[in-house]
C-alpha cells in the first residue's frame, strides 16, 4: 500500500491527469463465517488502514465486493463514514422500497474531462448469503441495471466507467446489449472466487471495442491505462493496434482494410492501452502511509498519522554524501569514481530519470527525500546512505553510533537477480566498491 502511494505521486507529480478506481474486495480478505468471531475486530481495523491509504492517495470511487458485504452492512456502513470517495453498487436494493443500499453512480471530474462511474455485483450472490450479510435486501439483475444507469450517465458525461463486480458472462452480456459504457474495470472475478494471478493479455481485453481492465496479485500490481479522447467520442481504438498499422505504413507497407479503418478512425474515436505496473520491493515506501501500517501491524489498531509530520521526520533521517565528505573526503572521491557515484547520470543518459521504477535505484531515499522527479535536488546518485541504512545520530556521536557494515540483503533491494535477469555476488562485487566494508556471514 504504501509502495502503490509512492507510484500514485509520482504520476500526478510528472501532471498526468489520474482517475484512480477499484472494482470491490479491496478492504477484506477471506473472512470467517461469523460475525462475532475475534478476528472480525482484526479484519476492521485493518480495513481503516486501506480505507485512510485510499483517501490519501484520492481514489475516485471503490465498487462493493462479496468480500465488502462479508464483514456485514451494519460495519460496512460504518467504514462508509470514513471514505472520502463513494462506495458503488446499483443492484442490491431494499426489498420494500426497492431503493439501492448503497450509493448507484457517481459523476467525478479529471482535468477538464466528466467521467460517470457506476457500480455492480454480480448476479451468482447466494440467496443465503445476502440474506445473512444485508438482511432485508434483494439482488436485482446486473445487466439491466447497468444498461438503466449507462443510458443515464450517457449525456452528462464524457465517458462512463463500470466498475464490474461481475462475472465474465454478465460483463460481456451487458457490453453487448449497450454501448452507452465505455470502459470496464473487472477485479476478474468467477463465481465469486478471484484469480490471484491473471495472463498478462487478459489485464486488457477488448470486448464489443470496448476495454475490459483488470488486475492481478492482491494488491502487488496496479493497472493503468491511458486513454486519449476521440472529437467524437466513438468506441475505442487500441493503440497497440494503432502503433502497429502506424509503423508499417511508415514503412511503405500495404496495409490491410483493418488497419486503413484503424488509422482513419483513430482522430476521432477514443484512444487507448494499458498495462499492469507491478510494485517491486524497491519501490519506496511512502513514509505516512508505511507509518500507519507500521503502527497497525505493531497493535493491530488504526492510528491516524499527522501527514506532514511524518513526511518531515522521515526526511530528516537522510544527511547525504555532501554531508558524509566533511569527515570521509577521501571515502567520497572513491565512491564519486564507482558505478553508484554515477548512478542517476546512466538515467539521464537512457532519457529514464522521469521513471518511478527507475528512481528508487539511482537515488537516496525517493518517495521520503523527495517525489517529484523534476525536483531530485541533492538526492541523486546511489549514496552512502543507500547501502549503510540511516544513522541520523552518527554526527552527533561518531563513537558511540557507528555505521553498521552492509549486508546482501541491502544490496539485493536493487541487484536484484529476478528483477534485473542477471546474476549478482555479493562477495565479489562488494569488494569492487571502495567504500564498502563486508558484514555477514
Amino acid at each position: 500500500m504504501s509502495r502503490r502511494t509512492t507510484i500514485v505521486k509520482q504520476l500526478r507529480a510528472e501532471g498526468i491527469n489520474l482517475l484512480l478506481v477499484d472494482g470491490g474486495d479491496a478492504l477484506f480478505g477471506p473472512l470467517p463465517g461469523r460475525f462475532d468471531d475475534y478476528r472480525i475486530k482484526q479484519y476492521v481495523e485493518k480495513a481503516k488502514v486501506i480505507i485512510a491509504a485510499y483517501n490519501r492517495m484520492e481514489y475516485a470511487a471503490l465498487a462493493v465486493g462479496d468480500a465488502e458485504l462479508g464483514i456485514g452492512i451494519k460495519r460496512l456502513k460504518e467504514l462508509e463514514k470514513s471514505m472520502k470517495f463513494p462506495l458503488l453498487c446499483a443492484n442490491i436494493v431494499d426489498s420494500k422500497t426497492g431503493k439501492p443500499l448503497f450509493k448507484p453512480w457517481a459523476i467525478t471530474k479529471v482535468g477538464k474531462i466528466r467521467i460517470g462511474l457506476f457500480g455492480l455485483i454480480m448476479n451468482t450472490l447466494s440467496k443465503r448469503f445476502l440474506e445473512r450479510v444485508v438482511p432485508g435486501a434483494e439482488l436485482v439483475d446486473g445487466v439491466e441495471t447497468g444498461k438503466k444507469i449507462a443510458a443515464e450517465l450517457r449525456p452528462k458525461v464524457d465517458l462512463v466507467i463500470g466498475l464490474l463486480h461481475s462475472n465474465d458472462e454478465e460483463i460481456e452480456k451487458l457490453l453487448s446489449e449497450t454501448e452507452d459504457i465505455d470502459v470496464v474495470v473487472s477485479p476478474h472475478c468467477s463465481h465469486g472466487n478471484h484469480s490471484m494471478w491473471i495472463p498478462e493479455s487478459d489485464y486488457v481485453r477488448w470486448w464489443h471495442k470496448r476495454p475490459v481492465l483488470s488486475a492481478d496479485g492482491q494488491g502487488s500490481r496496479l493497472g493503468r491505462f491511458d486513454i486519449a479522447l476521440g472529437e467524437k467520442g466513438e468506441p475505442f481504438v487500441p493503440w497497440d493496434a494503432f502503433q502497429a498499422a502506424y509503423e508499417k505504413k511508415e514503412a511503405g507497407e500495404k496495409l490491410t482494410a483493418e488497419e486503413e479503418k484503424i488509422l482513419e478512425a483513430a482522430a476521432t474515436h477514443h484512444m487507448g492501452g494499458g498495462e499492469a505496473i507491478a510494485i517491486f520491493p524497491h519501490f519506496a515506501e511512502a513514509p505516512e502511509i508505511k507509518a500507519m501500517v507500521d503502527r497497525f501491524k505493531a497493535s493491530t489498531r488504526f492510528a491516524p498519522v499527522k501527514v506532514e509530520e511524518e513526511e518531515q521526520k522521515a526526511k530528516s533521517r537522510f544527511h547525504t554524501a555532501e554531508v558524509c565528505k566533511e569527515c570521509h573526503e577521501e571515502n567520497y572521491e572513491k565512491w564519486r569514481k564507482t558505478p553508484h557515484g554515477r548512478a542517476y547520470a546512466t538515467l539521464v543518459k537512457s532519457g529514464d530519470e522521469y521513471r518511478y521504477d527507475c528512481l528508487p535505484c539511482h537515488t537516496l531515499g525517493y518517495g521520503e527525500t523527495f517525489i517529484n522527479a523534476h525536483k531530485v535536488g541533492p538526492y541523486k546518485d546511489v549514496q552512502c546512505e543507500n547501502c549503510h541504512g540511516t544513522n541520523p545520530e552518527h554526527m552527533k556521536d561518531p563513537e558511540k553510533y557507528t555505521w553498521p557494515k552492509v549486508k546482501e540483503i541491502n544490496c539485493l533491494v536493487c541487484h536484484n537477480p529476478k528483477h534485473l535477469g542477471e546474476p549478482f555476488n555479493f562477495r565479489v562485487m562488494v569488494k569492487k566498491d571502495p567504500c564498502c566494508r563486508v558484514g555477514g556471514k
